[in-house]
């Protein structure tokens, strides 16, 4: 799709959202997030780490990388079915949808054109993560994050579906690597990251693995029980289409 096509599948899924509805062959599909954005500040997660109790041993946990898109993941692991997972949305710690709404793609921008992603972020407590990351001068960020259940209702070819998928997603503000690597704080060489619609740079297009050490995704550890149980959690690597989830 040309750019300009993005922008317009964009507009159409931020009225869709709003309307909380849309049609497909004739039927009318209605959704409402069962659970609203919530706000974790990093205070809000140094707390959750304290008063959570662990037993001394626990149900393992595997750890599965594949060749494939977020979305796709999101509806293969739903099987039609109210799915116990959640999803990482390696996020613009600055832009909403990170360039979405300006037809950019990269991991997130392919989230938010295929659910409610975006509208989560801009009402309710969301325009606060944005707030806080954008007073915040360090490439790496702060540890604030938003939690909320999203709605997937295209699929990865941005096709609508009566099947549509709810589920938890974690919006976590991704390293700006570029500056990290060019302020000479990063590990190793890393690409620019994608740019947003302001014409900053909106977040990485690096491997997780080239993160600093002290990368908050770290810090999830308490926050997925929170919504809706145990479950696997797709984190997607920053990238083109969100390829290569970590399940």
């Amino acid at each position: 799709m040309s750019r300009e096509q993005l922008r317009e599948l964009a507009r159409e899924t931020v009225e869709i959202s709003r309307a909380g509805r849309y049609t497909v062959d004739g039927q009318v599909i209605l959704f409402d997030a069962a659970r609203p954005t919530e706000l974790w500040t990093a205070q809000d997660l140094d707390r959750l780490v304290r008063e959570t109790v662990r037993p001394a041993e626990g149900p393992s946990a595997a750890i599965e990388v594949r060749g494939e898109g977020t979305v796709d993941a999101v509806f293969r692991m739903a099987g039609g079915e109210a799915p116990k997972i959640g999803v990482l949305n390696f996020a613009s710690a600055k832009n909403p949808g990170g360039g979405f709404l300006n037809g950019s793609v990269a991991q997130e921008e392919c989230l938010a054109f295929c659910s409610n992603l975006y509208h989560t972020q801009t009402t309710g407590q969301g325009p606060r993560y944005y707030e806080i990351n954008r007073a915040n001068r360090d490439p790496v960020y702060t540890d604030t994050m938003l939690i909320g259940d999203v709605t997937f209702f295209r699929t990865a070819g941005y096709a609508l579906t009566a099947d549509a998928v709810t589920c938890p997603v974690i919006t976590a503000p991704a390293v700006n690597m570029g500056i990290v690597v060019r302020d000479g704080g990063g590990q190793g060489p890393g690409p620019k990251g994608h740019e947003g619609p302001d014409g900053e740079d909106s977040g990485p297009l690096c491997p997780l693995g080239l993160l600093p050490a002290d990368f908050r995704g770290l810090r999830l550890r308490g926050v997925p029980q929170r919504p809706g149980g145990r479950g696997p959690i797709l984190a997607g690597a920053a990238g083109w289409r969100g390829l290569g989830p970590a399940v």
